[in-house]
C-alpha cells in the first residue's frame, strides 16, 4: 500500500504511516509572501510555498537555495500564412476539461502585434471557446477543436508571416 499524506496550507493530515507525514512536516518552512521572505538558509529537503507566485519551492544545498518547482511550458512559435490554419497548443483532453490560453501574434511584415486571451472547455466530444481581452488588430482567427481525444488551439491567418506564441493554465477534468 503507497502512504497517502495529504498537505494541506495550514498541516499536515495523517490517515496511515504517520512516519512519513513527520519527516515531511519537519522540512516544511511555511507559507511566504514573497520569494524574498524565504529564509536565507535551510537544508536539503526543506520546502515553502509563495504566495504572491503560488509556486512550491524546495531547498538545494547543492546550490545552496531555493529552487522554484514550477517549470513552464515551452513557449514554441508558430508561423500561420493567410488562409493556413495551425494547431498552436495541445492539451490531453482526459486531463483537462478548462483551459485559458493567453496568445501573442506578431506580425512580422510590420512588427505590429496583436495580442488576446481564449478561454476553452470541451464536454469529452466538443470544445467551446470565448475570446476576450483583445489588444491591436486581429491577424490570426483563434479558436479551440476537440480532436483526436485532445483540446487544441488553433489559429487561421489573415495575412502571411503571423508568428503566433501562446501559454495556457489547465483546469483538470
Amino acid at each position: 500500500m503507497i502512504p497517502t499524506i495529504d498537505i494541506m496550507l495550514s498541516r499536515l493530515v495523517c490517515h496511515e504511516h504517520c512516519e512519513y507525514a513527520l519527516k515531511i512536516d519537519q522540512h516544511y518552512k511555511g507559507i511566504f509572501a514573497l520569494v524574498a521572505d524565504l529564509p536565507a538558509t535551510g537544508v536539503d529537503g526543506d520546502y515553502a510555498i509563495v504566495k504572491e507566485t503560488g509556486t512550491f519551492w524546495y531547498w538545494d544545498a547543492n546550490l545552496p537555495g531555493w529552487v522554484n518547482t514550477y517549470i513552464p511550458e515551452p513557449q514554441v512559435p508558430v508561423v500561420i500564412n493567410d488562409g493556413e490554419t495551425k494547431t498552436i497548443l495541445t492539451a490531453d483532453a482526459s486531463v483537462y476539461r478548462t483551459i485559458e490560453y493567453l496568445v501573442s501574434v506578431n506580425d512580422d511584415n510590420t512588427g505590429a502585434y496583436f495580442s488576446a486571451k481564449l478561454l476553452a472547455h470541451h464536454d469529452g466530444t466538443e470544445a467551446d471557446h470565448t475570446q476576450f481581452a483583445m489588444i491591436g488588430k486581429k491577424t490570426v482567427r483563434l479558436f479551440a477543436e476537440y480532436a483526436g481525444g485532445n483540446i487544441e488551439l488553433k489559429g487561421t491567418g489573415l495575412k502571411d508571416g503571423q508568428i503566433v506564441t501562446a501559454i495556457s493554465r489547465k483546469v483538470n477534468v
